[in-house]
């Protein structure tokens, strides 16, 4: 038998990647079999195995992908600026981004489902180790914030950092049942509780209220 083109190889292995991203989303774990995985992304069940090594692996590659959306749409965009303000600024507009990613609008909440079926040990880390992260990163950016006096002195950093952490899903969990626009509305509404508690002056709440808005 002749062997599939790699293009085409390549194909399957990121559309199996994104059917198994969208079922465990939804329905975590417990909720979906390989069966299932392999009948929507339209697989044998042996063919799937030619990608994975079994269901554990398949999920872990799976919460990668969901650290990686948080990462990239969060973390690495407050990255982008140098400006101490503007960087505590777009942790909120990253997280309005993300809660409008078509990858994650049928839901991710099942993530979110501890397995009872298997320990996924390797799974767990990953969203762990990306939560320390976070925190942490977090943290130095409000720091350096007042550090510049672009934040009051008042504002905890440990506190802030898990309280964003928190934020964040619970602007994701609902997605799948909630329309994303409206989730997107409600991080500005937070941004805008957050600034009007911390923000030192007026300006620094106009600033951030435009960059929210798009201006």
């Amino acid at each position: 038998m002749a062997r599939r083109p790699a293009s085409e190889m390549g194909d399957t292995h990121t559309h199996l990647r994104n059917v198994s991203f969208r079922l465990f989303g939804q329905f975590g774990y417990d909720g979906v079999s390989l069966v299932a995985i392999a009948r929507e992304a339209r697989l044998t069940k042996s063919a799937l195995y030619g990608h994975f090594s079994g269901k554990g692996a398949l999920y872990s590659d799976c919460m990668m992908q969901l650290v990686a959306l948080f990462d990239a749409h969060v973390l690495q965009f407050a990255c982008s600026s140098s400006d101490p303000l503007m960087r505590v600024i777009l942790l909120f507009k990253g997280l309005q981004h993300l809660s409008m990613d078509s990858r994650i609008a049928d839901g991710v909440g099942g993530y979110w489902l501890k397995p009872n079926t298997a320990a996924v040990p390797e799974a767990r880390e990953v969203l762990t180790s990306f939560e320390q992260q976070a925190r942490k990163q977090i943290g130095t950016y409000v720091i350096a914030a007042q550090q510049a006096h672009r934040l009051k002195q008042n504002a905890p950093p440990e506190e802030i950092a898990r309280a964003f952490i928190a934020i964040m899903e619970a602007v994701v969990l609902p997605l799948g049942e909630r329309d994303t626009s409206g989730q997107a509305q409600l991080v500005s509404v937070l941004a805008k509780i957050f600034f009007e508690a911390y923000a030192p002056d007026e300006e620094t709440r106009l600033t951030a209220s435009n960059t929210m808005l798009g201006h």
